[in-house]
């Protein structure tokens, strides 16, 4: 998977298909505080995102909660993720994993991977990880509303969250990464994530802020390119 930065002006498969609004999204709504900025703009940018019906009806009612919470005029301190899914670069066969987020505290931190596995044997297998993955990053998440890409790998086997090696990461001073702007993807521990499957592996991500808030846990959408497309289209 391709280790991107959080923030990625990239042209994505399943999402340019489906909406062009990433540069608004990644340059719409940065620095804005949430007494103040642009109600017009924080709503011109999510209904954009989701001006195209292809979406679930579920990313739809996130996204309708999102404005009703930005307009009823109290700071709500729980992030909505309106979308999460994998999708790849219309120039690459690498997957990428994309989520679109609503925080009006602007202080994600991280995110939370819930996955259920049923094995052969028609056992369950559950996995839930947490990965602090914004600590330390050279792009923040402090937009009302954003796109991001983050450096998550597919888990194709019993790959599982290195506690060790997250723990090291997040206890590492600030000041070790100043500087590392885009080899930073290179020094984050992996960070796993399936792709989803018919009746054999559901995945469901939420984001985390600062405080413990955690938004709803949301369907995982594999929107990658159909196989056998060229990677130029």
């Amino acid at each position: 998977m391709s280790k991107a930065g959080f923030v990625h002006p990239r042209v994505l498969w399943g999402i340019s298909l489906m909406f062009v609004f990433l540069p608004a999204a990644i340059l719409g709504c940065k620095k804005h505080d949430p007494v103040s900025a642009s109600s017009d703009r924080v709503v011109y940018v999510i209904r954009k995102a989701m001006k195209n019906q292809s979406w679930p009806e579920d990313v739809h009612q996130r996204a309708a909660s999102a404005i009703s919470h930005w307009e009823n005029g109290v700071r709500d301190s729980r992030p909505i993720v309106i979308l999460a899914c994998l999708t790849q670069a219309v120039d690459s066969e690498e997957t990428d994993f994309a989520i679109l987020v609503f925080d009006e505290d602007k202080d994600i931190i991280g995110i939370g991977v819930k996955e259920t596995h049923i094995l052969p044997s028609r056992a369950t297998e559950v996995i839930d990880e947490t990965y602090p993955i914004a600590i330390h990053a050279p792009y923040d998440f402090d937009a009302i509303v954003d796109l991001y890409i983050l450096p998550f790998e597919v888990r194709t086997g019993n790959q599982h969250k290195d506690e060790y090696l997250w723990q090291t990461y997040v206890d590492r001073k600030a000041e070790t990464f100043a500087g590392l702007d885009a080899k930073w993807k290179h020094v984050v521990p992996p960070a796993w994530i399936s792709i989803p499957e018919p009746n054999k592996v559901d995945v469901w991500v939420y984001a985390y802020d600062k405080a413990g808030n955690k938004s709803e846990p949301v369907k995982l959408l594999d929107l990658r390119k159909p196989p056998g497309t060229q990677a130029n289209r």
